[in-house]
This record gives structure tokens, sequence and C-alpha cells, in this order.
């Protein structure tokens, strides 16, 4: 098989097999996951750098992670659910791993599990009313770059779907910045 030291990205609900000859691809990202299994990862012979990136989503079956063993970099972003008690115990190629946007009781399983990686980064710790509250809110990624401009961003949201809920009907007869 040809090495191919390129990235793939792929888009769509759930994880993948890889796309036929692209079994060597080094550098994977999964993006709009939503409800997903990694057990097709395990048809990638070389995977070294993972990216997953939810629309926001779940992770089921984390077990599978295990068959990733020349996996070097790991990042998971708005995954909500991360079923990170199933995650493997050692990852032994593993060199970092940055985790963004899941759940609290997620947060502790996932550090313990990645306890043996040198270069863990766990952020956006949320709790179940938080996912609740902003699941739809298109800033709620936004605190990963500067906590205090999400969380405003994320306010700002809120504060002006409250106002056009308030105003119904009343809101296609009003003119932009007119009273």
């Amino acid at each position: 098989m040809l090495d191919h030291p390129f990235q793939l990205t792929l888009r769509g609900p759930s994880l993948s097999r890889p796309p036929r000859g692209a079994e060597s691809v080094q550098y994977v990202t999964y993006a709009g996951l939503v409800e997903t299994d990694p057990s097709g990862l395990a048809f990638y012979d070389r995977l070294a750098e993972l990216t997953l990136r939810g629309a926001p989503g779940r992770l089921h079956g984390a077990s599978s992670f295990a068959q990733l063993d020349a996996l070097r970099e790991l990042e998971i972003f708005d995954l909500g659910k991360l079923d990170s008690a199933h995650w493997p115990a050692d990852w032994p190629q593993l060199e970092g791993a940055r985790i963004h946007g899941l759940r609290r009781v997620d947060a502790n399983a996932s550090k313990a599990s990645l306890a043996t990686v040198p270069d863990v980064r766990v952020s956006g710790v949320r709790s179940d009313e938080w996912i609740e509250a902003n699941l739809h809110n298109p800033f709620r990624e936004w605190d990963a770059d500067d906590q205090t401009f999400g969380r405003r961003a994320c306010a700002a949201r809120k504060k002006a779907k409250t106002r056009a809920t308030k105003l119904g009907a009343q809101a296609d007869r009003r003119t932009p910045g007119r009273p």
C-alpha cells in the first residue's frame, strides 16, 4: 500500500470506514458528527492524527479507540457525550489529546483514561443543563478561543432569541432600527 501523508476530511452524521484506497491516510478529520461509533476507524492502518467534530454529537463504543495503535494526536470538539467510561486504559503512541465541549460527568473519566498521555488539554467542560440550553446556539464553541467572549456571545444570542420570540407575529411588521 502507498503511504498517504495528506489529510482526509469527511463530513456526515457518523464515522465511517475510510473510502476504498484511503486506508493508509494518516491524518483524518470527521465533521458534522451526531450519533457515532468509532469502530470504523479500525480500517485505517496508519492513522496518526484524528480530529472528531460534533454537530454537536455523541460518541458510542469508545472502546474501539484501542484498535488505533499508531494514533499520536487526538482532538475531539463538541461531542457532548463521549462514552469515556469505555475508553482504553492504555494509549501506547498517543502524545497529545485536546478535548473541548464535553459533559462534566465525562471529564474525569476522560482525564483518567488519558493519564499516561504526555499532553492532555480538556476545556469547555459543560453541565447537562448548559448543553441543553445551548444545543442550537451557533456561538457555543466560541469560548474555545476566548472564554469571556464566548460566554458573552452565548448570552447575547439568548437575549436576542428571547426578544424575537416575544415579538412573535409582529416581527415582520417592524423595520430594523425603527420603533
